[in-house]
C-alpha cells in the first residue's frame, strides 16, 4: 500500500525563495521592481544630456511624475505580499471582495 506524507501545516505557504518568503511573495516584489525598472531604468525620458559632454539635464517634472506613480504602486505591491486581512493574504482578500461585490445577489422578504 503506497504511503504520502502529510504536510504538518497545511494553512501556511511554503517558503520556497530562501526559505522566507513564499512564491507569491515573491512574485509581488517581482512586480514592484519591474514597475521601477520600467519607469525609471528602461524608460530615461527624463534625462538628457547637454552638448554631448558629461552635463546632465534632468526634467524634474517628468521625474515627479514618475515617482507619484512608480511609489504608491510599489508599496500596494509589498503590502499585498505580506498583509494579511482576516486570516488570509490581502490580495485573495481583495479577490474575494470584488467577487462577492459584483456578483447576483438574492434577496428573501
Amino acid at each position: 500500500m503506497r504511503s504520502f506524507t502529510v504536510p504538518f501545516n497545511i494553512d501556511q505557504e511554503d517558503k520556497i525563495i530562501g526559505g522566507y518568503i513564499s512564491l507569491r511573495q515573491f512574485a509581488w516584489l517581482v512586480l514592484a521592481v519591474f514597475i521601477i525598472l520600467l519607469l525609471f531604468i528602461l524608460n530615461t525620458g527624463y534625462v538628457t544630456r547637454i552638448d554631448m559632454g558629461s552635463a546632465i539635464h534632468i526634467h524634474l517634472f517628468s521625474l515627479i511624475c514618475r515617482l507619484i506613480i512608480a511609489i504608491p504602486l510599489s508599496i500596494g505591491c509589498v503590502l499585498l505580499a505580506f498583509i494579511k486581512l482576516n486570516g488570509i493574504t490581502a490580495d485573495k482578500y481583495i479577490i474575494k471582495m470584488l467577487l462577492f461585490k459584483f456578483r447576483k445577489h438574492v434577496y428573501k422578504n
